[in-house]
C-alpha cells in the first residue's frame, strides 16, 4: 500500500515496514506475529480499522479474519 494511502496511525505501528508476509495466511507464511501486535501502541486503532472494512484479511489488531467476524456478530 502506498504510504499516502495508509492511515496516519500506521506510522506508529510495531509492524510498519515488515510487509504482509506473516500477517496474511498463505503457503509458507509464518502466522505467529500476535506477540508483536500485543505490544503495538496503535493496536486498538488497527483493530477498529479492520473491523470497519469487511474486505480486510489477515492479522490486524492482533485478530484474524474469523475472530473479527465473531466480534462483528456479537455487536450486531
Amino acid at each position: 500500500m502506498d504510504d499516502t494511502l495508509r492511515p496516519a496511525w500506521h506510522r506508529q505501528a510495531a509492524c510498519r515496514g515488515l510487509g504482509v508476509r506473516g500477517f496474511v495466511k498463505s503457503p509458507g507464511a509464518a502466522y505467529g506475529l500476535r506477540e508483536l501486535c500485543a505490544t503495538c501502541p496503535v493496536r486498538l486503532e488497527c483493530l477498529e480499522f479492520a473491523l470497519a472494512d469487511l474486505t480486510i484479511i489477515g492479522l490486524w489488531g492482533g485478530t484474524d479474519d474469523a475472530e473479527r467476524r465473531q466480534m462483528r456478530r456479537q455487536v450486531a
